[in-house]
Order: structure tokens, then sequence, then C-alpha cells
């Protein structure tokens, strides 16, 4: 999965963390997902477009629960969040590797990680 990170500016109204992501699993032959984040604190809010349309989802890790929205076919449904043992956690293994391919998105200069 590449990832674009971008650390927002902190400001009154929103201190938090923009990126986006290209992943799959996908068909071959098709483009990769494109999903945009943004966190601010233990909130949230994922955007990203499937072959039925968009899609939202929003996690609150202080509900331990994720709002799913289909905006396109007007559906909504609730699902909670697993909440990872200690020896489940200890078995996640993730790798970062920054690239040279740098980017702007907005007023932002980005660089791109793959995890």
């Amino acid at each position: 999965m590449a990832v674009l990170l971008v650390p927002l500016l902190a400001t009154s109204a929103f201190a938090g963390i923009y990126y986006e992501a290209e992943g799959g699993p996908v068909p071959a032959g098709t483009p990769p997902l494109k999903v945009v984040y943004y966190i601010s604190g233990i909130k949230m809010r994922s955007e990203g477009q499937a072959s039925d349309g968009p899609r939202v989802v929003i996690a609150r890790l202080d509900e331990a629960k994720r709002y799913h929205v289909r905006p396109q076919s007007k559906v909504y449904w609730e699902s909670t969040i697993h909440k990872l043992s200690p020896q489940e956690d200890a078995q996640v293994q993730v790798s970062v590797t920054k690239t040279d391919e740098t980017k702007r998105i907005g007023p932002y200069n980005c660089t791109r990680y793959d995890v």
C-alpha cells in the first residue's frame, strides 16, 4: 500500500493528519483503490470510491465503533472495532519504507511511503 503522509498545521478549527492511500487487494488489471483519511485524536474518517459508488467510514475509538455510509445507495450500518489482545498486538508486523517520490497536495509538500 502506498501512502502519502501530510501532517496538517494545527489550527483552531482542526489539528490532525490527512493522508491518501492506494492499495488492494484488487483484481488484476484493475486500478488500485484510492482512499483519503482524516485523523484527529481518536477519531478517523476515510473516503473512497468503489465500483458501486462512494464509501465513507467514520471510526470512533472512544466508542469502539465504525460507522459505514454508502451515500449513493443511502445505506448505513455500524460495526464494532475489535481491540487486539497484547498477544495479538505483539504479532502485528508493519514495514514502512520512505521513497524518493514527492508530490505537492494543496499547500503541502508530501513524500511517498510504502507500507
